[in-house]
This record gives C-alpha cells, structure tokens and sequence, in this order.
C-alpha cells in the first residue's frame, strides 16, 4: 500500500510527460541513431574485431555511444542536468523526470540482467546513494529488427511495476511501414459499458 501511495504522489502525467519531453523528441532520436552508426561504422572498418563481440557487447557500444553524443547534445541546454552515479547516468528534466537510455526488449523493457536497482526503477522508488531528488523514471530506447541489423523502432517508456504508465512512440515501427507518430498509452482499459442481457464479444486489449 505505502508504495502505491509513493507512485501517485511521484509520477507525473502522460500529458506532462509529453509536454515535457516533446520538444526533445528529435535530439533525442539522433542521440541513439548516432549511437547505432558507430556500431556500423566499426563494422565498416574493423570488420574482424567486431565478429567476436556478442550481443551484450554490441549492446554496450552502442549504449557508451549514445550517452556520449546525449551529453553532448544536452550539455547546457537549461532545465537539463546530467547525473551521472553509481554506474548509472540520468538525464534530469526539470527535476520532474529522470531520464536514462537503454536497448529494449519485445515487451518494451530495458533489456539488462534484473537486479535490486533496476527493480526499484520499474517500481519508481529512490535509489540508494544517488543524490538527486526523486522524479518519474523514464527508459528510452531502441529495439532491433529480426535480424538484429538495424533499429526498428525507437520508444519511450515508463513503467510503474507491471504497467506502462505512458509510452511514445518517437519512431515507429519499420516492420510496419509507417510514419513516424506519438502515442500516448493508457495505463488501464477504457470503461466498457453493455447492456443487460447483451452478450461481450471480447475484452479490452492494453498495448
């Protein structure tokens, strides 16, 4: 119950977070495609020293590669501070959100081994020995296509728990051929209301 009550009274809204992210959404994006086309790049030019690196080690260059250019892009920019503490770098807006990259997973998950600290971001609680003011915890990243060749699609998301709370879409699906767009996902299904004696065809379906 105390960490329900903790969530509510710490998580700002999808039309906050929007507001408050939106109009970074593109530097944003370059930061984790500038990020992808180092790893390309070093195939390019190194193609026999890339061959032995596993997927946790792409996923680790691409990621050194995209904070680097993130905190070049936001270096200065105002209400954006970069904390960078135990192991861990966030990008602070406003104090009101603590933004961090990640690769994701197919369920839209940071994609890194479970741990104790990473819970206590999922579930939007404080973080032992770093010192900045708690704020919503926002991940955004990248998921691979099938053949782990190029991004397919670019989100951010924030989870409390088990839920999203919010996620945009900054690119879309390329599986899909569509353009680029924003979606906004609600936490819980609409309110379904059926008339007595009418029979459900289905249920709500949350993304």
């Amino acid at each position: 119950m105390n960490k329900l009550r903790y969530q509510r009274s710490t998580l700002i809204s999808p039309d906050h977070a929007h507001k408050l992210f939106s109009p970074h959404f593109d530097d944003i994006t370059k930061c984790i495609e500038h990020g992808w086309a180092q790893w390309q790049e070093f195939g390019s030019i190194a193609p026999q020293l890339r061959v032995a690196l596993n997927n946790r080690a792409r996923a680790g260059f691409v990621w050194c590669h995209i904070v680097e250019e993130a905190k070049r892009t936001f270096t200065g920019v105002r209400g954006i501070k970069i904390v960078e503490e135990n192991g861990l770098t966030f990008f602070s807006f406003e104090g009101k959100a603590h933004l961090r990259f990640k690769k994701l997973n197919q369920g839209f998950r940071p994609s890194n081994h479970d741990s104790q600290q990473q819970n206590n971001i999922l579930w939007q609680q404080p973080l032992d020995g770093i010192e900045m003011p708690h704020a919503t915890y926002v991940d955004v990243g990248y998921r691979l296509d099938r053949a782990g060749v190029a991004i397919r699609d670019v989100r951010m998301v924030c989870w409390r728990g088990q839920y999203k709370h919010f996620s945009f879409h900054l690119v879309e699906s390329r599986d899909e051929q569509a353009q680029p767009r924003l979606i906004a996902e609600p936490t819980t299904a609409p309110a379904r209301v059926r008339a007595k004696g009418v029979a459900r065809k289905g249920r709500a379906n949350n993304a």
